[in-house]
């Protein structure tokens, strides 16, 4: 276990009716290498409800756990037929968008909680808020496809994962999942998030940070490009322009 922490209690949330359960919560790492050789990992996330009070029961407890990556800038672009052929009408730039999201919940969160609980705490892929950035030739008051296009997008990839009943309970106060992180997740800072509900109310809330970053002449290579991106684009051209002329030599050569 190289991390347990106490429970942070909302401050909105705050109140002696409320502090007879908290959580603590441990991460298998907090800290993930991305090398040439990086295919994948998973993150193991468990913890416990700690009750003041023996005679509190776990009916009407849940606990939903989220995963959130870096805010990212995505462009959703919805295609039309002209002339039998398939072009771009219109493009929605969201920004902030989250590079990674895994939520998991004891059970579905429409079960939780209200709609306005979920949307407070962006709580599954449907209540995520994208701030939009630009919206070329598209309605402002449609953008709600895009976003919707944006998450099944995610999905797809790998890098956005809503589950129902992929907690582990034991016992109604050990809990345990895992959060399987592909090959694609942008490198930055990550956050983990785990909600205590009883009877549709956040009573306790914990949060810690998640660092995914490149390592090796991979972390080199993404620094100095974003650091020297004219050098960088000199460079590529260069390179390219070599191998191409060893190739034509080696081909002549024959």
């Amino acid at each position: 276990m190289k991390r347990i922490l106490a429970a942070l209690l909302f401050a909105a949330l705050g109140g002696a009716a409320h502090a007879a359960e908290s959580l603590i919560v441990g991460l298998s790492s907090d800290y993930v290498r991305i090398s040439s050789s990086f295919t994948g990992t998973e993150l193991v996330l468990f913890g416990a409800v700690e009750a003041t009070d023996d005679v509190i029961s776990a009916e009407g407890r849940d606990i939903v756990i989220v995963v959130r990556g870096p805010g990212t800038a995505m462009t959703v672009r919805q295609k039309t037929s002209v002339g039998g052929l398939w072009v771009n009408a219109s493009a929605v730039e969201f920004s902030s968008m989250p590079g990674f999201y895994y939520v998991a919940s004891t059970r579905p969160l429409n079960e939780i909680a209200a709609p306005a609980v979920l949307q407070r705490y962006q709580l599954g892929t449907a209540n995520l808020s994208f701030d939009v950035e630009e919206a070329g030739g598209a309605d402002i008051a449609d953008t709600g496809k895009y976003a919707e296009a944006a998450v099944r997008l995610n999905s797809n990839d790998g890098t956005y994962y809503a589950g129902t009943n992929d907690i582990v309970l034991t016992g109604g106060s050990l809990f345990q999942t895992r959060v399987p992180m592909p090959a694609s997740v942008p490198v930055g800072n990550y956050r983990a998030e785990v909600y205590l509900f009883r009877n549709g109310q956040v009573i306790s809330a914990y949060s810690a940070p998640i660092y995914v970053d490149k390592s090796g002449l991979e972390r080199w290579l993404f620094a100095f490009a974003h650091d020297n991106t004219v050098l960088y684009g000199l460079a590529a051209v260069l390179m390219a322009l070599a191998i191409g002329w060893l190739a034509a030599t080696a081909f002549r050569e024959r």
